[in-house]
């Protein structure tokens, strides 16, 4: 992929990041102002982020599905099984993938007393 392919896909972030420094007001020089605009460049980011992955979370949600609909049928469960483990742990959580959900949890670590 070329640098223009890139930074061509990335149009609609600068545009969210743009939009957000335009719209934000900041007073120059206070530490106020810069952490005001960081907190909604982030918000607004992280909203970018979010509608950017929803559709495919909602795609990971049919595969997670499909799987679980094939367990009668070994083959089909031992390839979407071998597909699957392939993913990020968070991503199959997310997906709706309970034991990865468990695994997630058991690696936080308990709060120090």
């Amino acid at each position: 992929m070329t640098v223009a392919l890139e930074l061509k896909s990335l149009a609609p972030l600068a545009r969210t990041i743009a939009e957000t420094v335009q719209e934000t007001p900041v007073r120059v020089g206070s530490a106020e102002g810069a952490a005001d605009l960081v907190a909604q460049l982030t918000v607004n980011v992280a909203a970018y982020a979010g509608a950017q992955t929803l559709p495919l979370i909602d795609a990971l949600r049919t595969v997670y599905a499909s799987m679980e609909a094939a367990r009668p049928d070994e083959w089909a469960m031992e390839w979407l099984g071998d597909v699957w483990s392939t993913l990020p742990l968070d991503v199959r959580a997310v997906a709706g993938d309970q034991d990865a959900a468990a695994e997630l949890v058991a690696l936080v670590p308990e709060p120090a007393r």
